[in-house]
């Protein structure tokens, strides 16, 4: 519910929905990309290490989790994660440094899916778990299954210059594009829906 604040203007929270500070962590200078699971451990990107991080609020204890780049093969080696998104059983790790997206194993953090748009912006998953990519280059919402197996892709028609995409109720996806005023909606279909709202 919307409120009006003293001072002017509105505000869907009249109380702040901060609890408390994260002690700061040793090392670690540019996090990106936030995920909270089912448990309330909180997953972030380690930027300039290219590490994928857990935090467990109740034990206050930090992990650096070792993935596959820690070992011989460099396949997963993150140049830039900016997003964050877990499912059942895979945490996937927006990475547009290298183009591409990465699935990680949730049991034991080793790469089991590389997906590979041209240049990836924004991911999000619907409650069946699949997965949709919104990219810069094609303009175009990829979606896959929760296997990275491509499905479809659409909105190339619509999109002009796409920043952000988030999935809504009934799995209607939206995206934030500079070349309207306002979020186009399409259905996981790729059934375009119109504009909603006004930016004028």
């Amino acid at each position: 519910r919307l409120e009006g604040i003293k001072d002017g203007g509105i505000t869907l929270y009249s109380v702040p929905s901060f609890v408390e500070w994260i002690l700061e962590v040793d090392g670690i200078e540019n996090p990106s990309g936030i995920a909270l699971d089912e448990y309330g451990q909180i997953y972030f990107m380690d930027r300039d290490r290219g590490k994928l991080c857990l935090f467990d609020p109740i034990t206050k204890r930090l992990e650096r989790i070792t993935t596959v780049t820690d070992s011989c093969d460099k396949t997963a080696e993150v140049k830039e994660g900016t997003k964050i998104i877990i499912d059942r059983l895979t945490l996937w790790v927006l990475d547009p440094g290298n183009h591409r997206l990465l699935g990680f194993s949730r049991e034991n953090f080793q790469v089991k899916y590389v997906i590979n748009p041209e240049e990836p912006l924004d991911i999000g998953v619907d409650e069946p778990g699949h997965l949709y990519v919104l990219d810069k280059k094609s303009h175009q919402i990829i979606e896959y299954d929760n296997h990275g197996r491509f499905i479809m892709s659409f909105g190339e028609s619509y999109l002009k210059e796409p920043v952000g995409l988030a999935l809504g109720k009934g799995n209607i996806l939206y995206v934030i594009d500079k070349g309207y005023n306002g979020f186009l909606r399409f259905r996981e279909e790729g059934e375009y829906l119109g504009i909603v709202g006004d930016f004028k």
